[in-house]
């Protein structure tokens, strides 16, 4: 099954292919399907590490209900607001 993310970085010596998925209303049914089920499906598929970053439109209040299902799904969740604070972690090479 083909999936599609927003960004993709490529694997490199030090660290894991990096993916990620903007989610502008986060809820658990967009959750389920632009995050956990894509990530299950990859992670199955590939022998090597990926790290999926859901990037959450906090706009409007994200309940710590969905921050804890994306992370209990295997991912890591970004919210918007303060995405300034992983800049260096997806710049590692």
């Amino acid at each position: 099954m083909d999936h599609t993310f927003d960004f993709h970085i490529a694997p490199t010596s030090s660290q894991p292919e990096r993916l990620i998925q903007a989610i502008g209303k986060p809820e658990r049914q967009t959750i389920i399907t632009k995050i956990l089920y894509p990530l299950t499906d990859i992670k199955d598929r590939r022998p090597t590490i990926v790290v999926l970053y859901a990037f959450l439109n906090d706009e409007e209040r994200v309940s710590s209900d969905i921050i804890s299902y994306v992370k209990n799904g295997g991912a890591t969740p970004v919210l918007w607001s303060r995405r300034e604070e992983i800049i260096n972690e997806l710049a590692l090479r």
